[in-house]
């Protein structure tokens, strides 16, 4: 006897808007957007900045993260201002785009650098998991401390442009620009600071944060690929590409042929099979 299975499926819009921008004037990072993470290691300063409060007395690392999906025709521009020369052991990173709301963990995505022993220029990274891959350098380069505006475009394509204003005056300096298209999707933005120098536990400051852009939802829907029976009552389907936990386990997403009806369980075995 055959068995034929059959998967609703709800389809999304294509293309979703998003942004946000935080100047700190309400005096928080709390709400309006949340930004979540270490914020005992942060406060907002009496000049409505964003600034680090770390370990005072030994190294630390911290983070800070929100919610942003922004990565088609998008623009995130911010204002930094570093009150020392960043090392490889004492530098801080913006994340443009993170799949995962703790930046010190393992994530996918891309952010720009601040922390070279010799000159500083801005760095644009690709981190895959632990892996972090350069993708391009910028040319203006910081001998001392670091202030600066900071413009990232991202086309639909996967252009990536990065621009500087040290006069934080509105007037971009190119930096340099890369094409990649790895990650396609974000979730977080987010800051993130470390340091080995303990004096350095309250010196990065930033502000004005300005994310715009949309970004794609997945509309086509898994294909099964394989059915196999294991026994009398069990039976293993397997898709293409991950599938939705929640809406997989769904009884009432499928359906057996000859008068069967619904099965009577569903469990995810892996990411791409039910039985």
């Amino acid at each position: 006897m055959k068995f034929y299975i059959f998967l609703t499926v709800i389809l999304f819009p294509v293309v979703l808007f998003g942004q946000f921008t935080d100047n700190f004037s309400d005096g928080n990072f709390t709400i309006n957007p949340t930004w979540v993470g270490d914020t005992n290691k942060f406060i907002v300063n009496g000049s409505n900045q964003l600034q680090s409060n770390g370990n005072p007395a030994a190294t630390d690392t911290m983070y800070l993260s929100t919610a942003s999906k922004s990565i088609i025709h998008a623009e995130w521009t911010f204002n930094l201002n570093m009150a020392f020369n960043p090392t490889s052991s004492n530098y801080f990173r913006i994340f443009l785009v993170s799949d995962e709301a703790n930046l010190k963990n393992s994530l996918n995505g891309y952010y720009i650098e601040f922390g070279e022993t010799s000159a500083d220029t801005m760095r644009f990274f690709r981190k895959d998991g632990a892996t972090t891959t350069q993708l391009m350098s910028g040319t203006l380069g910081y001998a001392s401390n670091i202030v600066t505006s900071v413009k990232i475009t991202r086309d639909s394509l996967g252009n990536w442009t990065m621009y500087s204003d040290p006069t934080m005056s509105n007037s971009y300096i190119l930096e340099n620009s890369v094409f990649d298209n790895t990650y396609t999707s974000s979730s977080y933005f987010g800051v993130f600071f470390r340091y080995s120098t303990a004096s350095r536990y309250n010196m990065f400051l930033a502000d004005d944060f300005s994310v715009t852009g949309s970004f794609i939802v997945d509309i086509t829907p898994p294909k099964i690929i394989d059915v196999k029976v294991i026994s009398t009552n069990v039976i293993d389907v397997y898709f293409d590409e991950k599938v939705e936990s929640t809406s997989a386990q769904n009884l009432s997403n499928y359906v057996l042929s000859n008068g069967f009806g619904n099965p009577s369980s569903v469990v995810l075995d892996v990411s791409s099979k039910i039985a």
